[in-house]
């Protein structure tokens, strides 16, 4: 099992632009929280079995704080099999097919949105 999961309170000690006073307002784009979960089993003759949650809280897009981005949360599954130098694995990034803004801005025109669900073979070789 592995776990991980930060705290980031981030805010202007002084910040004014013009007449506006954005003190004490949090920055943009740095999540109060992110983390991630996950477990992985190994089983006997190099097979195992992988499963995460990974995610972040809300984000604010501008100075003012009254633009915002929602937080995400997504899951990803693998599963494959280790025979010395080689492996292959199955995969499945954001197994829900969530939706979430990746990048915004304020005014709304130009959004990323997330990548949709990924499905998809791994072969590997170490050297």
């Amino acid at each position: 099992m592995k776990a991980g999961v930060a705290w980031n309170h981030t805010t202007f000690d002084r910040f004014q632009d013009g007449a506006a006073n954005y003190s004490g307002h949090r920055n943009p784009f740095a999540p109060a929280l992110t983390g991630h979960i996950g477990l992985r089993y190994d089983a006997p003759a190099g097979w195992y079995a992988q499963a995460s949650v990974v995610g972040a809280s809300k984000v604010y897009l501008d100075a003012a704080n009254r633009y915002r981005r929602n937080g995400y949360g997504l899951v990803n599954l693998v599963a494959g099999y280790q025979h010395g130098n080689w492996e292959i694995a199955a995969y499945a990034n954001n197994v829900a097919d969530k939706t979430y803004d990746a990048a915004g801005y304020q005014n709304g025109f130009v959004t990323v949105y997330s990548p949709p669900r990924e499905v998809g073979l791994r072969l590997t070789w170490r050297m």
